[in-house]
């Protein structure tokens, strides 16, 4: 090509703007490695090489390009590219470190405002992220995603008519925008608010329905707007529709770190035969909460029972800096434990790759905390998904199975809610979480009904979970069993507080005041010691089950009125009380709503074979597990 006098960077930048636009590649990079040569260091071309780099998804070649950027002008486009690159390899926190040097340069630059307040966000720090966000809705208020990530935020720190308010000025200004319209719904469920909840459900289906067709959500620009799938869980929602929009939150992730999935296949491939030692087969579990969480509660015994073993190592990777008690038995439960939360994808790549891990088992699924860009990158031969995330990851590129049991996962339906194959074990879903406590006195029990307010003499049905679980599908049929039982009460937890005035409302409505009492929450430890005492029936929520909660008044003998659910989320209960009448001397039917008069009369009482529950001091299903996954995961 012959070059002029007058041409210039930007006559290059031009030129390789138009091959890019016309899926060029090959002549873009030509062009821009030409000019290059001829200006070595400038703005321009480094702008478009970066832009080139993300059009094809070479993230590495973008950061390279990026990072010689910022060392040669330090100005607000190098290191909001740089940020905007790192972003999408994970580094979020190196990616937040650019932003806040890019917000040093222009306090008013409303792109790194918002992308710094996204990670602020998801890092926890909730406060800065608002305040972040409400600088750059300031600055831009037809700006959607910064109404979005005020949003968030602010159902973070609890001020949600804040947040009904940013995230309806977001539907406002986009009212096809998915991931506004469920944030406003979890909001609204979260207070029990269920006046516009149907209309808002069947809104919400249509518009992911139409983003799934599209498959709207591959492309990097669309960061904000990719629904969590752990979110929709909680909504009536197609189980085929729940699959789709995993598949696509895992896609972009597989998309955005496909170099980096590249570098890991060849790594692996170099080095698969270099760490077996002996036949011992190295089995990681990757979680956010190996702490004060159930899932440490459910998982310690495993783990000690897994580490015990000559043919077996178990690693645990920890995602959360925040250590306590728990996080010390799960380092003594397991063979070696890391703490990653502070590393970068690359180097948590390297870490699982180096200690040669056979089965990597994802904790976590779309949940709070999770890190898929782990699993994007298939650093393991084999990964599994358990526990933490009660539904289909959606990709089987990334996950290869699910654990499951045959109650929990429909095995009629299971092609269409779950794209990886199935590690199908005996009932229960999981185990339950074993604690010593001791049986409380008659006294005891008596005080503890006073404070509680819970007269004597009632039948009593209760549901300690979230009131935020509940649907109003299940309210009202709550409604009738107790409109059916005048000697009955229904004892919940003010659990979130800002939902007691809206249930305390539908209450009123039904002519159920006396009948519905909300206390504050009980202690973990005394509501395991006094709730199977109090309590006569446990009702469970729908589509979202109970599940740790279910488990432990199981295992406690308390019994648990449920509904067998279309979703995985809502099968648990079944699972639990599937794994029930396998035992003797307990339930002999398992008591779903569907068969509501087998289990409840109209007077509130139920069967003796119910009651016999509170005979029992603990349910052994964890020596089940015990007995059979480990052998099961081996295989």
């Amino acid at each position: 090509m012959a070059l002029l006098d007058n041409q210039t960077p930007n006559t290059f930048q031009n030129l390789a703007t138009i091959h890019i636009q016309l899926g060029d590649w090959n002549a873009a990079q030509s062009t821009l490695d030409n000019a290059m040569k001829i200006f070595p260091n400038s703005t321009q071309l480094f702008q478009t090489y970066i832009t080139l780099f993300f059009a094809q998804k070479r993230y590495f070649d973008a950061l390279k390009i990026a990072r010689k950027w910022v060392s040669i002008y330090d100005i607000l486009e190098s290191n909001t590219y740089l940020a905007s690159t790192l972003f999408e390899i994970g580094n979020k926190i190196e990616s937040l470190y650019y932003y806040e040097r890019a917000l040093r340069i222009d306090p008013n630059h409303v792109p790194s405002l918002i992308n710094a307040a996204v990670i602020y966000n998801a890092n926890g720090e909730h406060s800065k992220a608002l305040s972040l966000a409400t600088r750059g809705v300031k600055i831009d208020p037809n700006l959607l995603e910064g109404h979005v990530v005020m949003g968030a935020a602010c159902i973070s720190i609890g001020r949600f008519k804040n947040a009904i308010v940013a995230l309806e000025n977001a539907l406002n200004l986009d009212p096809t925008n998915s991931q506004s319209k469920c944030k406003l719904i979890n909001v609204r469920r979260h207070l029990c608010d269920w006046e516009n909840y149907e209309n808002d459900i069947a809104d919400l289906a249509r518009i992911l329905k139409i983003e799934s067709e599209n498959s709207f959500v591959i492309s990097s620009e669309n960061r904000q707007q990719c629904n969590s799938p752990g979110n929709l869980l909680f909504f009536d929602l197609p189980i085929e529709l729940l699959k789709e929009i995993a598949f696509i939150s895992s896609q972009k992730l597989a998309i955005s770190l496909a170099e980096q999935r590249k570098l890991t296949a060849k790594h692996r491939n170099e080095n698969q035969s270099n760490h077996r030692v002996l036949d011992i087969l190295k089995i990681g579990f990757v979680s956010f909460n190996f702490n004060n969480h159930p899932a440490s509660h459910i998982l310690a015994p495993l783990f000690r029972y897994l580490s015990n073993q000559n043919d077996t190592q178990i690693f645990a990777y920890s995602l959360n800096p925040i250590h306590d008690t728990w996080t010390k038995n799960i380092q003594n439960s397991v063979n070696i434990f890391r703490d990653i939360s502070d590393l970068d994808i690359p180097s948590i790549l390297e870490v699982v790759m180096h200690d040669g891990i056979d089965i990597l088992i994802d904790l976590m699924g779309y949940t709070v905390g999770a890190r898929g860009e782990i699993f994007a990158c298939r650093p393991a031969p084999l990964q599994i998904s358990y526990l933490g995330y009660p539904g289909s990851y959606g990709d089987p590129s990334v996950i290869d199975y699910t654990i499951c049991d045959p109650e929990a996962c429909e095995l009629d339906q299971s092609d269409h809610e779950f794209a990886e194959k199935l590690i199908l074990l005996p009932p229960p879903y999981f185990p339950a979480p074993l604690y010593e406590i001791n049986k409380p006195t008659s006294m005891e029990i008596s005080h503890q009904q006073q404070q509680l307010k819970i007269p004597a003499g009632k039948f009593v049905y209760c549901c300690l979970s979230k009131l935020s679980k509940i649907s109003p599908k299940t309210f009202q049929i709550w409604s009738e069993i107790l409109l059916d039982a005048s000697n009955a009460i229904l004892w919940l937890i003010s659990r979130p507080i800002e939902s007691v005035g809206f249930i305390h409302n539908e209450s009123n409505a039904l002519g159920l005041t006396n009948q519905i009492l909300i206390s504050q929450p009980l202690s973990r430890p005394d509501y395991l010691k006094y709730a199977p005492y109090i309590c006569d029936l446990f009702l469970d929520t729908s589509p979202y089950n109970a599940h740790t909660v279910a488990a432990e008044m199981l295992s406690r003998g308390l019994p648990i009125l449920t509904k067998r659910g279309v979703s995985l989320a809502g099968r648990v209960g079944a699972s639990f009380l599937k794994t029930l009448t396998c035992l003797p001397n307990t339930i002999q039917h398992c008591a779903f709503l569907e068969a509501l008069e087998l289990s409840v009369n109209p007077l509130g009482r139920v069967p003796e074979h119910l009651t016999q529950l509170h005979y029992l001091q603990e349910l052994y299903i964890n020596d089940i597990y015990l007995d059979v996954l480990p052998d099961t995961i081996g295989r």
